[in-house]
């Protein structure tokens, strides 16, 4: 999705003001329900650490953290060692926050939840939210009150299909050109070819 996308920087910069976190984590679990099909929200205050749970048919639902607050890693720590109070005996979690992170960040979470026993299976930061919120007109107007739509050349496309982190193979020279040429550019090819690169400029 591009910067230059007037409702995608509204939506970045709305991420970055102070947000309700219940209805952050009403939105977060429904705009992951494509990623996770198995994800119901726990509300409530015996949430054992939990803000969701993500069924895979492999036990006990592993548990979804989700934060809008800056102490990111904080909120994780405290969210695990409740689970783990609580007798949860999954160790794989997903964690999505409105924060935005530096591979540092993203590194020491995984640390931190290493250290605490568990695989942080997904970390869905600042622009995952903003990609699906941007396909989403109800939650933007639930969680940050911005009506609009997007642009009719948009990045993003509109259905409501994941987006997943596969990279194309045998296209590097394809790929460095996208990278490199500035202004606008225009992918076409047949349905299925794997033209979706907005992830990968």
């Amino acid at each position: 999705m591009s910067d230059r996308d007037p409702l995608n920087r509204q939506i970045l910069e709305g991420l970055r003001g102070k947000l309700n976190p219940q209805t952050f984590e009403d939105a977060a679990c429904d705009l992951l329900r494509d990623t996770f099909p198995g994800l119901v929200p726990i509300r409530g205050g015996s949430d054992a650490g939990r803000d969701g749970a993500i069924a895979d048919g492999e036990g006990e639902a592993f548990p979804l953290v989700c934060t809008t607050e800056s102490d990111v890693i904080g909120n994780l720590t405290k969210s695990l060692d409740s689970y783990l109070r609580d007798g949860g005996t999954r160790r794989k979690v997903v964690l999505a926050t409105s924060q935005e992170l530096t591979p540092r960040r993203r590194r020491n979470l995984e640390q931190r939840a290493v250290k605490k026993g568990f695989t942080l299976v997904q970390v869905i930061k600042h622009r995952g939210i903003a990609d699906r919120l941007y396909r989403d007109a109800g939650w933007r107007r639930k969680l940050l009150g911005l009506a609009g739509t997007p642009a009719a050349l948009s990045a993003v496309p509109l259905s409501r299909r994941p987006f997943l982190d596969l990279i194309p193979v045998g296209r590097e020279d394809d790929l460095t050109w996208l990278r490199t040429t500035s202004g606008d550019r225009v992918l076409s090819g047949q349905p299925g070819s794997r033209k979706v690169v907005e992830r990968l400029l």
